[in-house]
Order: structure tokens, then sequence, then C-alpha cells
């Protein structure tokens, strides 16, 4: 690949990452919150009590986690994707590999080696 779809950016791709999942936490708590203060009545309180009661705190911190450790998978995704010129929606990078001394009918093997074995 000659040119990647990432703009040359002076942040590095991890920031950019970390501060849009970050904006939508704090997008999602600015809306949470004065809809809670303000437009709920005594129903959703009774619910939220409920849902405090079943022990159920793991459960919303490993979701919380899943969330979060996606986000970061993706960082990483991104940043290689950046390196290594690698496009969206292609996922991996092949090469055509002719052993020497073999008629010329290559195969294509998986790469390996440099940005684009590090993406792979």
């Amino acid at each position: 690949p000659l040119k990647s779809s990432y703009p040359d950016l002076a942040a590095p791709v991890w920031l950019i990452y970390v501060s849009f999942t970050l904006m939508g936490l704090a997008f999602g708590q600015l809306l949470a919150w004065p809809i809670y203060l303000y437009l709920s009545d005594s129903r959703v309180d009774e619910k939220l009590k409920f849902l405090g009661g079943q022990g159920l705190g793991w459960l919303y911190v490993s979701a919380f986690l899943l969330k979060m450790g996606a986000a970061a998978l993706n960082t990483v995704a991104a940043q290689w994707r950046k390196e290594s010129r690698v496009n969206i929606p292609d996922q991996h990078v092949y090469k055509v590999f002719t052993p020497a001394g073999s008629p010329p009918l290559p195969y294509v093997m998986f790469e390996t080696e440099g940005d684009l074995g590090r993406f792979n």
C-alpha cells in the first residue's frame, strides 16, 4: 500500500482514540445526570434501588471493562493500520512469493515482516 487513509496529524493515533473514548463517556454523563436529576420521578429511584440490591455491580464493571478493552484493541489496530498503510476494510496483507528456481506461477503468502507483518 502506498498511502494511508489516516491523515498526517501532529497527535499520535492513540491520543486521538483515547480522546474520543473519553469524550463519549463525558457526553453520556452530561446527558444522564440532568435527565436523572430533573426529569425522573419516583419510579426511576425504585428501579435503581432494585438494580442496586441485586448485587450485580461486578456485571456492570465487567461490561465497562469489556468496552474499554475493545477500545484499546481498536486503538492498537488503528496505530498499525496507519504505519502499514492498510486501509479499512482490508484486514491482512499478502505478498506474492516465487521461490528461486521455480516456475513463474506465484503463490500468495501472508506478510510477516516489517510494519505490514506487525499489522498482520
